[in-house]
């Protein structure tokens, strides 16, 4: 059973993540597997695998997971991630965050006892991160 719900709070009553229209959120037990795309902010506690266009931010939690091919505007890392991510403003790997696969970002910040196995690749401008 898909637990989510796309609206201006989340079920506790707090505000969106990005502060646009509304986000997503994947709760913890959730599992996706396939494309998602998303205009707005997405949280993800639960499993994804397959494929993220998010044109918002993307946060993945301490306890969600990703096997996926992402591409964002901006993304914070708290969890397992596999796979390629293409970030076209900022990537941030929390304290627990894992990455297994090649970055693409034009800034990244990665916080103590974060991890990144994988090619890091930083271009001046999004624009270049998309090229690529």
């Amino acid at each position: 059973m898909a637990s989510y719900f796309n609206n201006k709070n989340d079920k506790n009553g707090s505000e969106n993540i990005g502060g646009g229209a509304g986000f997503t959120h994947l709760l913890e037990g959730t599992k996706v597997k396939g494309k998602i795309e998303s205009k707005s902010d997405i949280r993800i506690d639960g499993h994804v695998d397959g494929e993220i266009i998010c044109d918002g931010k993307l946060i993945l939690g301490n306890k969600g997971s990703l096997s996926v091919n992402l591409e964002t505007h901006e993304v914070t890392i708290d969890g397992m991630y596999k796979g390629d991510v293409k970030a076209k403003r900022q990537l941030i790997v929390g304290e627990r965050g894992v990455i297994e696969g090649n970055v693409n970002t034009p800034s990244l910040i990665i916080k103590q006892g974060a991890k990144i196995n994988g090619q890091v690749t930083m271009p001046k401008s999004n624009k270049e991160v998309l090229k690529q």
